[in-house]
């Protein structure tokens, strides 16, 4: 049975390595680095947030464009326009007692 093993621990064991320019590229870890994990987490609520203050900032201005278009005593219509959707308003066949009042909501469209 035979010779003497013996068992090398990675420890033990050293690498050479080329001090050229594609030697430490080679041996780096490939994983991302811990700031980009970070900025990667960030991404979504940075994103979520101004996705929040463009419909805050968008929507009364939506308010105010929909409140100049209809008739005071149209309850309904300022209702509409308090919530902040987007009225649209129109006429079937060109006549004016077809008239049309269609409310939109953005977050729909």
């Amino acid at each position: 049975m035979g010779g003497n093993t013996v068992l090398r621990t990675p420890s033990d064991v050293q690498t050479q390595r080329d001090d050229g320019p594609h030697s430490q590229a080679i041996t780096e870890d490939r994983r991302p680095s811990t700031s980009l994990k970070r900025l990667g987490a960030l991404a979504l609520p940075i994103y979520m947030s101004a996705l929040l203050i463009a419909l805050v900032l968008v929507k009364p201005v939506a308010a105010q464009t929909c409140a100049t278009e209809v008739e005071p005593n149209d309850r309904a219509a300022e209702a509409t326009a308090v919530t902040g959707v987007t009225c649209i308003e129109g006429t079937l066949s060109g006549r004016e007692t077809d008239h049309l009042r269609l409310a939109v909501d953005p977050a729909l469209a």
